[in-house]
């Protein structure tokens, strides 16, 4: 996995919540799935523009991952909602959400699956962090 952030508070936040997963299992599939982690809009889809971050699935033998943060809005929020934002999309990865994150008609299935395992990595799902997270 490449860490591509330019902006240092999602670079400190981000490899925050990544060591506070508890799961060896779930860190060794980020790790396997996960391809690039940016802030840079350039690997954007033509025509999407996310409000705080994306996770970009990419084809090949297998798929591979792009995890895109929003280097405008969220250094400006409160570090507790960006790791809550961080960890739902590494939730997402995890569920292999990836395949079908487009997917219309699963979207509400898939958000409260990726909110279920954040709260079983002991992040609520309030949009805030036990204060040990931070």
């Amino acid at each position: 996995m490449v860490i591509n952030l330019r902006s240092r508070k999602l670079l400190r936040l981000f490899n925050k919540v990544l060591k506070r997963i508890p799961s060896q299992k779930d860190k060794a599939l980020l790790s396997k799935r996960i391809m690039l982690v940016v802030d840079n809009a350039d690997f954007i889809p033509f025509g999407q523009k996310p409000k705080w971050g994306a996770v970009i699935s990419i084809r090949f033998k297998k798929s591979l991952v792009i995890v895109y943060l929003s280097p405008r809005k969220l250094p400006s929020r409160p570090d507790s909602f960006v790791c809550y934002t961080i960890s739902k999309l590494l939730a997402h990865v995890v569920l292999g959400h990836i395949e079908e994150i487009d997917c219309e008609e699963r979207q509400d299935e898939f958000e409260k699956e990726a909110e279920a395992r954040v709260a079983s990595w002991s992040i609520r799902t309030n949009k805030s962090v036990p204060e040990h997270f931070l």
